[in-house]
């Protein structure tokens, strides 16, 4: 009768059989976060990356998300906006804001009403993104964001304003305004500036090319918003300011 090799007792000092210390070893492994990860071992480069890149080209339009209402725009065109002051669009990519004090002239880009009920929803994911920049005078004031603005604070929305020198992300999801200051941004060079809302930890985040500069929290949110995407910019004393803003993207869970 032929004997069970994987039955039998994988040393004369040990009773575990040999099936059951190559599944215990099998286990040990797989827990192993370290495994694979010597020089040139498999997952080296996977455990180094915090995102592993795709080849170029290789994003085919099949991946492109299907629940949300998504928008990327470099403003070809200003019919869909409200334009007040001196708003130029006759370069690429982009649109340039101008701003002088005389002693408020602020310049404005206000989208008109939205085909999308309630836009801003709280029971949403919501991602508000512009590459921009500003120039000039410490002297301004501007705003890149939705909601509506009320004296100088941005209502039923959320984004980015700038007071001066400072920039800040700005949150209003419950009736209060709400605002953390993102420190350490040049203002002054062409930035990535994303707000990501979660619906589920009530939180907006705020990165700056791709880092996460700040996050506000609300225990609960209120109301909507129609989604009024406001960009803004005006010289708060003697001087000049202008706002460019590259490109502009906005999305939003159905």
């Amino acid at each position: 009768m032929p004997e069970i090799w994987g039955l039998l007792p994988k040393s004369t000092t040990s009773a575990e059989t040999i099936d059951e210390a190559v599944s215990a070893a099998i286990a040990a492994h797989e827990a192993d976060e370290e495994a694979h990860l010597g020089d040139g071992e498999s997952l080296l480069s996977h455990k180094a990356e915090a995102i592993i890149d795709h080849v170029a080209g290789s994003i085919l339009g099949d991946k492109l998300s299907m629940t949300e209402y998504q928008a990327k725009i470099v403003f070809e065109a200003l019919d869909k906006w409200t334009v007040t002051g001196n708003v130029q669009n006759d370069v690429w990519p982009g649109v340039v804001l101008w701003s002088d004090y005389s002693p408020a002239n602020p310049a404005k880009l206000v989208s008109k009403d939205s085909s999308v009920p309630d836009y801003v929803d709280w029971t949403k994911g919501m991602t508000f993104q512009v590459v921009a920049s500003v120039a000039e005078t410490v002297n301004k004031r501007v705003y890149m964001g939705h909601g509506v603005l009320s004296g100088t604070d941005m209502h039923d929305g959320f984004g980015f304003k700038i007071v001066n020198g400072t920039l800040y992300g700005y949150l209003d999801a419950d009736g209060t305004i709400d605002t953390v200051e993102l420190a350490g941004v040049d203002l002054y060079v062409t930035h990535c500036y994303r707000a990501q809302w979660d619906p589920a930890e009530k939180m907006c985040y705020y990165f700056i090319d791709g880092v996460q500069a700040g996050s506000l929290e609300v225990a609960s949110t209120s109301g909507t918003g129609d989604g009024t995407i406001r960009l803004h910019v005006e010289a708060t004393a003697s001087g000049e300011c202008y706002l460019y803003v590259y490109e502009l993207f906005t999305a939003r869970e159905i």
